[in-house]
């Protein structure tokens, strides 16, 4: 599959099947036991089919580009992209809502232009966002009996206990899940993580000593509410100061027993 893809790659004019054929949001990892990001070519050279998701300013260049390849006629261009938003902060919340992937950020820019039209509005506006945000949280709700590693309601349950206790209770949208914990409960988070739920900012992140997984938490859970968020609420930027600021966010995993009584309730059934 790689060796097929790398070679429809080379025949490929522009940039834009390499990248909407690797849609995934994680890389492919095919030797596990080194923790090696591998092709499957002959060489065996390291390609990444994603960027980090702090790497704001290299995420929004490439959705970009993709954006620009879909239809050459359009005369499509970084500037005149640029050009459409109201301001850079409506810019960056794009590229969060979509989680940096481009087959939401399609669907965000979209939705985004749409609604800004609708309220007759010349540039991109901030205004949209939280309508745009309703209509992505569709699609990322109707994909969870296809992709979810955990049914339904299971999954749901788990999106309650991130909104009740990190949201409301840490009043926060990153936080740093302890990498022993993560690789505990891999498959669960992955399946979050597939599905859009919250998004790995950095693969991993020392503090103090302590490996952890950055995650942020997706705007579904903060702007698809009519009720505001707590006074005291955290938006962090977590793609400021080269991702330091992540240093100081708070610490969080799930309660294990809570973990284990969702993946056990089958087997007791």
């Amino acid at each position: 599959i790689f060796q097929y893809l790398h070679d429809l790659n080379k025949e490929t004019s522009g940039i834009a099947f390499s990248y909407k054929a690797c849609l995934v949001p994680n890389r492919f990892k095919l030797n596990d036991d080194n923790n090696k990001i591998l092709s499957h070519k002959d060489d065996f050279s390291t390609i990444n089919l994603d960027r980090e998701f702090c790497e704001l300013e290299a995420n929004k260049d490439l959705l970009f580009k993709i954006l620009c390849s879909i239809d050459p006629k359009l005369d499509f261009t970084t500037a005149k992209i640029n050009k459409l938003f109201n301001d850079v902060v409506v810019i960056n919340d794009c590229i969060r809502a979509s989680g940096a992937l481009p087959r939401y950020f399609l669907d965000v820019f979209c939705h985004m232009v749409k609604f800004s039209k609708s309220e007759n509005q010349t540039k991109i506006h901030k205004m949209v966002l939280s309508q745009v945000i309703r209509e992505i949280k569709k699609s990322k709700d109707g994909l969870i009996a296809e992709e979810a590693y955990l049914p339904d309601d299971q999954i749901r349950k788990l999106c309650t206990i991130i909104e009740d206790e990190v949201v409301h209770g840490l009043q926060t949208n990153v936080i740093l899940y302890p990498h022993v914990s993560f690789k505990e409960n891999e498959d669960i988070l992955n399946t979050l993580i597939n599905l859009g739920f919250i998004h790995r900012i950095k693969e991993n992140l020392m503090v103090q000593k302590i490996n952890y997984v950055p995650l942020f938490i997706d705007m579904i859970f903060t702007h698809t509410k009519s009720e505001k968020m707590p006074k005291n609420f955290k938006d962090v930027k977590f793609w400021e100061q080269d991702g330091k600021v992540l240093l100081k966010c708070k610490v969080w995993e799930f309660d294990k027993e809570k973990i284990n009584e969702l993946i056990n309730v089958d087997i007791a059934v």
